[in-house]
């Protein structure tokens, strides 16, 4: 549902981010941590959605994002650094994955800061304190360190500022990667979040996953074990490690494909066991495809984003070329000549 709000005020905290204020419409309501899609209410920019998170109190009186530009993009940021109070923009409905599941460490770079504003401020609001949280806060320079003094001031939060692009002193300079890691003193058995730049993202993925066993792993390694206080010296904690070992590699579930479904004379309930997906409202069956084959089931396996992409293209040269608008909701069901063509 779209929000037209007004832009109440707009004030730069660096260089390149600005702190935009609007009123708050009567009803609106999110959780520290989410987003919404955001756009100019200007001609020309209405379709630009882009997501932006919440850096207010979930129950202040105004909404406030903090917002970077790329002046570089030519794009919405940039339009939106321009902005002045009075101008308009539209809000979609809250969303969101990120959320305060409790004290850790919080990695993030640059504008990724921004799902944590909201969080740490409502938890100090809350508690009156942040132990246990830690922030290992990622820049390129001294300059780009969005409201330094405000983390500075937070009561028991851990913070470290790093610096990729410059040496300051008192400031780690370098990268969150592997070596820095290494060094921090961080506890590997906590809770992590984790947000900024993909390459960055993808970087301490990669540094975090040598300290747990994911479905990538090839070992269960001892030091690993030792580094999350495991007793090696426990029989029963060995035995475990060793099935471990002969487990890795075998896959969770023969019959997991994303837009695979199979087809019954009765309810699938009645034919194989059904389990529970990993992600919400998602299920898999115990038999893998050859199982299926040799029961003689219908087995169709829709491969959803090639396809998908290929039937919107399509829609859109039809658009193009010959004027007709089609979407998948309004493509005709029965047309005697595709039917045709199918059959040669």
């Amino acid at each position: 549902m779209p929000h037209h709000l007004t832009l109440k005020s707009i004030r730069a905290v660096t260089h390149n981010v600005n702190e935009l204020t609007f009123d708050r419409p009567d009803g609106y309501d999110f959780k520290p941590g989410q987003a919404t899609d955001f756009a100019l209410d200007r001609d020309g920019w209405r379709d630009e959605k882009r997501p932006f998170t919440f850096t207010s109190l979930p129950r202040a009186e105004h909404l406030q994002f903090t917002i970077k530009s790329y002046p570089s993009h030519d794009g919405v940021t940039e339009q939106i650094g321009q902005m002045e109070g009075g101008e308009k923009v539209i809000l979609q409905d809250p969303w969101g994955a990120i959320e305060d599941k409790g004290p850790g460490t919080i990695i993030a770079g640059g504008a990724g800061l921004t799902p944590f504003l909201s969080i740490l401020r409502a938890r100090q609001a809350r508690d009156g304190t942040l132990d246990g949280y830690r922030l290992i806060f990622s820049n390129s320079c001294e300059k780009d360190i969005i409201l330094r003094e405000e983390l500075e001031r937070m009561p028991g939060l851990r913070l470290d500022l790093l610096l990729s692009d410059e040496d300051v002193n008192g400031l780690y300079h370098g990268r969150v990667d592997a070596d820095y890691l290494d060094q921090t003193e961080i506890d590997f058995s906590g809770r992590f979040y984790l947000c900024g730049p993909p390459p960055m993202e993808e970087d301490v993925t990669s540094a975090l996953a040598r300290t747990v066993w994911g479905s990538m792993g090839r070992e269960v390694s001892h030091r690993h074990a030792e580094e999350i206080g495991m007793d090696l010296s426990d029989p029963h904690l060995r035995r475990v490690l060793a099935l471990t070992e002969q487990l890795i590699g075998m896959p969770r579930h023969l019959s997991q494909h994303v837009g695979g479904f199979i087809l019954t004379a009765s309810p699938l309930t009645e034919t194989v066991p059904i389990g529970n997906g990993a992600m919400p409202e998602r299920s898999f069956i115990e038999w893998d495809k050859d199982d299926i084959d040799a029961l003689g089931i219908l087995k169709v396996d829709v491969l959803a984003l090639g396809m998908l992409t290929c039937i919107r293209k399509c829609l859109d040269l039809l658009e193009d070329h010959h004027g007709r608008k089609l979407t998948l909701a309004t493509v005709p069901r029965e047309d005697a000549e595709t039917y045709a063509m199918l059959r040669k």
